[in-house]
């Protein structure tokens, strides 16, 4: 009786964070905080999945 509202890979689906949250559904911690840092302002990508992708993004951006 369920219904398929995404389709695609992990990080295409977990990169609609706020969508999946209004299902109800969790996103990877490491999603979130990177959700939450773009939303201050803080150009980082949808679809981060893992603890070592997050800190690789950060380090990015702060030896820029």
């Amino acid at each position: 009786e369920g219904v398929v509202v995404m389709d695609g890979t992990p990080r295409q689906v977990f990169a609609q964070g706020d969508r999946l949250t209004e299902l109800g559904l969790d996103v990877p911690q490491p999603t979130a905080l990177c959700a939450a840092l773009r939303a201050q302002g803080i150009d980082l990508p949808a679809g981060v999945l893992t603890p070592e992708e997050c800190a690789e993004e950060l380090l990015k951006r702060i030896h820029n």
